[in-house]
């Protein structure tokens, strides 16, 4: 997918999002779409799909997450984690996150199919109820097989809070 294709799937997203009032979307349920490439530190580069639900805030304001990730090799990966959103001002949030999940893979192997994924994303408040932002992140099993293959991702997210 080239930069041209995932900004227009930006901009229409951003175009048909839906503007509810909402007092704080981070202690609202929402929705996250992502878009990006998988394997950018290795020669894999593919399109990867995420879909993830993010409940609200909850013990010390982390954010359960469950989520899907579907990747052009016929990949996937199922999971479920912890997110904490830092804001920075009122529309700029840092938000680190962890999850473990299951991955079958395609044409790329990362050693097995419990795999780990840390990340970190930065994003905007585009209306009370929108976010869009940039984000990476890193799955791997952490060594609990003899192989860990590992990868990076580079995704742009849209969420909306439901």
């Amino acid at each position: 997918m080239n930069i041209t294709k995932s900004l227009a799937i930006a901009s229409t997203i951003m175009l048909l999002a839906p503007t509810a009032l909402a007092s704080d979307f981070d202690d609202q349920h929402s929705l996250a779409l992502s878009w990006g490439t998988f394997g950018i530190a290795d020669t894999e580069d593919l399109v990867q799909l995420d879909l993830e639900w993010r409940m609200p805030s909850s013990y010390l304001d982390l954010r359960p997450i469950i989520g899907a990730s579907v990747l052009e090799d016929g990949g996937n990966y199922v999971y479920s984690g912890l997110r904490y959103d830092y804001e920075i001002d009122s529309n700029w949030s840092l938000s680190p996150s962890f999850a473990v999940g299951v991955y079958s893979p395609g044409e790329v192997d990362l050693g097995g199919p419990i795999e780990f994924r840390s990340g970190l994303d930065l994003s905007y408040q585009v209306t009370s109820n929108s976010r869009f932002g940039i984000g990476v992140s890193h799955m791997s099993n952490g060594g609990i097989y003899s192989r860990n293959g590992g990868s990076e991702s580079l995704l742009m997210t849209y969420s909306v809070g439901l």
